[in-house]
């Protein structure tokens, strides 16, 4: 299943990777949506003891998405050289170094979930119901980290359908499980919330297996006795875009562990009630512009590795133009919308109508968001990390921070989320700026 995307046309190529990209990112959607619709219905703290727990399963994901990032963009440029060592020790040692990661991941949140998620504002009720969430999340975060490792080496080499299998199944078996283990239907015992994180991880587990197999299968992982510099050798190319990547990667998080904060003092339980609804919508939208993401990687990746730099800038231009008609066209469709997405999570008046408000003002903002993430993600792929990084930090500390900050002291919740999207508008009026410069320069 894999192809070479360095000659014939570029769009064409970008469409065929995006497709399956968006069914597999659809299933993982319906995978995180589906654990907050039953979620809701234990109550208002229940949903908001979910909300508190997304900036930790945040950070945890941007650090698989970094070592995903690094990995697919080593692949990819090793497919364009035509190098097929590197290929394999990348996808071999890569899922290695995953595991590590993890466990470091899994053993310290464990002893920090106290003074964490109390510095996160969650107290009473609220504190226990995510404690009883994180403890089972955090002894199986090892199934959430290592399948996008594995996913991206398949994706760099342009196969795209096994990714679609594995996040399908993992979705499925999310569906199947949520009801079973919340509400304790037949021989299930009623877990609460707790069930919701058990069918979690029951799934990921599922889903790291299908990536393994797919691996293997594709002749991307390498059997034999492992030598201790080619471990050390792939590990260094991998962190060398997966360090700054991860980096990058955690700044979403933080910026919505700051938007949490800010919500708790501002508008109470609703108002981290409402984010964590306002977030999960969010994720609709966000399919394509992620699907988009890893078909830059592969046709970037690749044309930069077989050095045909015009491929490259052709790229760059088509993505910029994508994301301006994408941006206006979510912001078009979601405005009347709101109201009726957000009545699908919650039935509390409160909650709905700060969920209305979040997703009325963030779509506003939201091609400078998708650009901003298109340009990142190419820089990555041509082995810029550092200009990626510095395209995050920059846009992170001096707009979209500053901006809920100064919008929150201002105007509460709602100035909050404004001042962030003109942070994301400001966002990507940069990242287009530093793009026009970096992707010419060899």
């Amino acid at each position: 299943m894999k192809k070479d995307v360095t000659s014939g046309s570029i769009s064409k190529h970008l469409i065929r990777l995006t497709i399956p990209t968006i069914g597999g990112f659809i299933a993982i959607t319906a995978f995180n949506l589906t654990d907050t619709f039953f979620v809701a219905r234990l109550g208002t703290e229940a949903l908001a003891a979910m909300g508190f727990t997304f900036p930790i399963v945040m950070i945890t994901g941007a650090l698989a998405s970094g070592l995903s990032m690094g990995a697919g963009s080593v692949l990819a440029r090793a497919m364009g050289e035509g190098n097929d060592k590197i290929k394999k020790h990348t996808a071999t040692y890569g899922i290695l170094l995953a595991l590590v990661v993890v466990a470091i991941v899994g053993i310290s949140g464990i002893f920090s979930m106290d003074l964490l998620f109390k510095a996160l504002g969650a107290e009473g009720q609220t504190l226990i119901l995510v404690k009883e969430y994180m403890l089972i999340w955090y002894l199986g975060c090892m199934a959430v980290v290592m399948p996008p490792v594995g996913d991206a080496c398949l994706r760099a080499t342009g196969d795209m359908i096994r990714p679609f299998i594995v996040m399908s199944v993992c979705a499925v078996l999310n569906v199947l499980l949520d009801p079973l283990l919340i509400f304790g239907i037949g021989i299930f015992p009623e877990m609460g919330i707790r069930g919701a994180s058990l069918a979690t991880v029951i799934s990921r587990i599922c889903g790291m297996f299908f990536t393994l197999y797919f691996n293997y299968k594709a002749g991307h992982l390498d059997l034999s006795r492992p030598k201790i510099s080619n471990i050390w050798a792939a590990w260094k190319n991998i962190l060398y875009v997966g360090v700054p990547s991860v980096l990058t990667q955690l700044l979403p998080p933080a910026i919505r562990g700051v938007l949490t904060s800010l919500a708790a003092i501002s508008a109470g339980t609703v108002g981290v009630a409402a984010l964590a609804v306002g977030s999960r919508i969010e994720s609709f939208p966000m399919i394509i512009a992620l699907s988009v993401n890893s078909a830059i990687l592969t046709v970037v990746g690749q044309n930069w590795g077989s050095q045909k730099w015009d491929r490259v800038e052709q790229t760059r231009k088509s993505t910029v133009k994508m994301a301006l008609l994408y941006g206006l066209s979510v912001f078009i469709i979601f405005w009347p919308l709101a109201g009726w997405a957000g009545r699908v999570f919650t039935k509390d008046p409160q909650v709905l109508k700060l969920t209305i408000l979040y997703l009325r003002i963030i779509f506003a903002g939201y091609t400078g968001m998708v650009l901003f993430s298109w340009t990142a993600i190419g820089l990555n792929a041509i082995g810029k990390p550092k200009w990626s990084l510095i395209l995050n930090i920059s846009c992170s500390l001096l707009f979209m921070i500053p901006g809920a900050l100064a919008g929150h002291f201002t105007g509460g919740f709602q100035g909050m989320i404004t001042g962030l999207m003109i942070g994301q508008l400001l966002s990507g009026i940069t990242a287009y700026i530093i793009g026009r410069f970096q992707f010419t320069k060899r």
